[in-house]
Parts: C-alpha cells; sequence; structure tokens
C-alpha cells in the first residue's frame, strides 16, 4: 500500500479502505437507486441516484489519483488501468443519462465499476512512466482509453438492445420505464461514432509518434487494436450505407469491443 505523506497530510492504509467501502456503498447504492426508477419509474427517489452517483465518482477519482499519480510518474499497471476504465466509463453513462437512454446502463455498469474501486488494494508491482516528458505516450494513452470507454458503453447499450429485441421477438412485455428501441439504436450509433473517432485519433498518435508500437512485444496489441477498429469501422459503414441495425449491429459492436479488450488485456500495463 502506498503511503501519500507530505507536509499538509498523511493518507493511511486505513483511510484509503474506509473511502474505498464508502465508494462502493454509493455506486451500490446508486444501482439501486437506477434499477427503481428504471423498472417503476418513482421520480422521488431520483435526488438519492444523483447524489450516490456523483459521491461515488468522486470518491473514485480521488482514489484513482492516490494510486496512479505518483509525482514523478505515473503507475500505468492493469489494476490501476482497469480502475481508470471502469470509472471512465461511468461518469459517462452519468453524463449522458441527461440526454439518452442511458440511466438503464448504470444498473449493470455500477456494481462493476464498485468491485473495481478494490482493484488497486491487490499487491502488485507498480509500472511507472514518465507521460509528462512524453506529450504523445500520455495523449495517446488518454484518446485511447477515452475511445474505449465510449465504445465499451456502446457495448452495455448493444446488451441491452439484444435484450429489448429478445423480448420483442417472444412477444413478451417490456419495462414500463424502457427506452423506444429506435432511441435505444440511436445511441447507440452516436456512441460508436464518438468512439471510434477518439480512437482513430488515439491510434494516428500512436502510428506517427510511437514507433515502438511495431516491436514484436507491442504486435499483439497493435494488430487487435487495428482488427476491432476494423470492425466498428466496416458496422458504422454498413449502417450509413445499407442502414444495418438491430442484431447486427449488437453483435458487431460486441465483437469489437471484445477485441479491443483483448488487445488492452494483453500486456500488464497500458503501454507495456
Amino acid at each position: 500500500m502506498r503511503i501519500w505523506d507530505n507536509s499538509r497530510t498523511t493518507i493511511t492504509q486505513d483511510m484509503i479502505i474506509e473511502l474505498s467501502i464508502l465508494t462502493t456503498a454509493l455506486y451500490l447504492l446508486s444501482a439501486t437507486a437506477s434499477w427503481v426508477l428504471f423498472v417503476r419509474g418513482t421520480s422521488s427517489i431520483a435526488w438519492l441516484a444523483a447524489v450516490s452517483t456523483v459521491g461515488a465518482l468522486s470518491g473514485h477519482a480521488w482514489l484513482l489519483h492516490h494510486f496512479i499519480d505518483l509525482g514523478p510518474g505515473q503507475d500505468l499497471h492493469l489494476v490501476n488501468v482497469t480502475g481508470f476504465l471502469s470509472w471512465l466509463i461511468a461518469l459517462w453513462i452519468a453524463g449522458l443519462s441527461f440526454r439518452y437512454a442511458t440511466r438503464p446502463l448504470a444498473t449493470i455498469w455500477y456494481p462493476l465499476t464498485a468491485f473495481c474501486v478494490w482493484l488497486p488494494l491487490l499487491p502488485y508491482e507498480e509500472m511507472v512512466f514518465f507521460t509528462w516528458n512524453h506529450p504523445s505516450l500520455l495523449a495517446h494513452v488518454l484518446l485511447s482509453l477515452l475511445g474505449l470507454s465510449l465504445l465499451g458503453v456502446a457495448a452495455i447499450q448493444a446488451l441491452f438492445i439484444g435484450w429489448q429485441l429478445h423480448r420483442l421477438h417472444q412477444r413478451a412485455p417490456l419495462w414500463l420505464q424502457m427506452p423506444s428501441l429506435e432511441s435505444m439504436e440511436n445511441c447507440l450509433f452516436q456512441l460508436l461514432w464518438s468512439g471510434f473517432l477518439v480512437l482513430t485519433v488515439g491510434l494516428g498518435v500512436g502510428f506517427i509518434f510511437l514507433g515502438e508500437i511495431f516491436e514484436p512485444h507491442y504486435l499483439t496489441k497493435t494488430l487487435l487494436s487495428v482488427l476491432a477498429w476494423l470492425v466498428i469501422g466496416f458496422l458504422l459503414w454498413g449502417h450509413h450505407r445499407y442502414g444495418w441495425r438491430g442484431r447486427l449491429a449488437v453483435k458487431s459492436t460486441l465483437l469489437g469491443v471484445f477485441v479491443l479488450l483483448i488487445a488492452y488485456l494483453s500486456s500488464k500495463g497500458w503501454t507495456a
């Protein structure tokens, strides 16, 4: 456990654990409140969902800052980057819920994010990178994570659309507050376009400024990332040209994000 000690404050292991417990509880409370809103449409607890979400995201952000920012460099070990990625997806879900039908996604993702809060507390060897001295590396990491987080939200959205299509095929009733299939699909493709464009820029920065991504120990990750980019890009082209949607869109989205996730998991650290 890393202890942060300076002239103003000393962060102890007990304090980290207490904040982790509080953050976990707030994530679970937000997921439960979102579920009640989603299934029953009880707007009287909307404030509870909002307050618990803000509290959970704030506490998680502080914990991530504590574990990742080591002063002279950033610890980009897989456990820290996974926590940051889960936080980004949770942040997108919360932010997009003001305009799009993403609130149901919180019922699935927030409990998983609560689990990710505890990952940095596991024993691991730090992987420190001095990204401030390498702006191209920092841009590549941030853009890639932003793109992956947006596509991650799209994958969760695709799961809900797949569930809707299954229920409609079985002629089974949907929950009262379930958004229409059309609005869910529109949101899906807007997420895909956003994630695809950000990922494109991130990969472009890597290809232009980080020549080592073509070295043997990076090659698997690079090839899988490009393959995922092609899958998502082909789906978007088909949607624009031929109106692809429905089950094809669901399966293609899940395939592309799955390949990108495998690329992400193929190393112990984001840049390793």
